[in-house]
């Protein structure tokens, strides 16, 4: 998208979060006008960064034909891919990889376009708060899980009757 298109996004995002008229559009809007780090860019900061414990990350990658995504841990050995490098998220073509997690978290996902590594999707979070805050995310995760699941259970009770 053009820089002045970006600025019609935003002046139309800021109209619309003030009548409060579905803001959730307008950020997808503006998703669009940042340019995304590729993989790469990832895989150099889950290397090189001293202060991540690189064996927490895993990635996700499309295998050949197969349709579904192949996950494998960040420092795993190359076992898939002929050629010399040994750490198979080097041997795999950065085209291929889809996304990263850290534990359960997406930390990056092309197709979605979240950057949680650089906060280059707009959303302003980066890595070292995905770190910091990865135990009450998960706690936060199973409290809602546990609400989801009453309310279906308490839902499917009362069918019954």
């Amino acid at each position: 998208m053009p820089p002045h298109r970006c600025l019609i996004a935003l002046a139309s995002c800021v109209a619309s979060a003030a009548a409060s008229l579905m803001p959730h559009r307008c950020l997808l809007a503006l998703a669009s006008c940042v340019a995304l780090r590729p993989a790469g860019d990832v895989l150099q900061r889950l290397e090189y960064d001293r202060g991540l414990d690189a064996s927490r990350f895993s990635f996700f990658f499309r295998d050949g034909q197969n349709p579904l995504k192949t996950g494998a841990p960040f420092d795993a050995p190359n076992d898939r891919v002929n050629g010399t490098e040994r750490r198979l998220a080097y041997a795999i073509p950065e085209h291929r990889i889809a996304f990263f997690s850290y534990g359960e978290r997406l930390v990056w996902h092309r197709e979605r376009r979240v950057d949680r590594v650089y906060g280059s999707d707009g959303c302003g979070v980066k890595l070292g708060d995905v770190v910091a805050g990865h135990d009450r995310w998960k706690a936060h995760r199973a409290a809602a899980a546990a609400a989801t699941r009453f309310f279906v259970r308490g839902r499917s009770a009362r069918g019954r009757r």
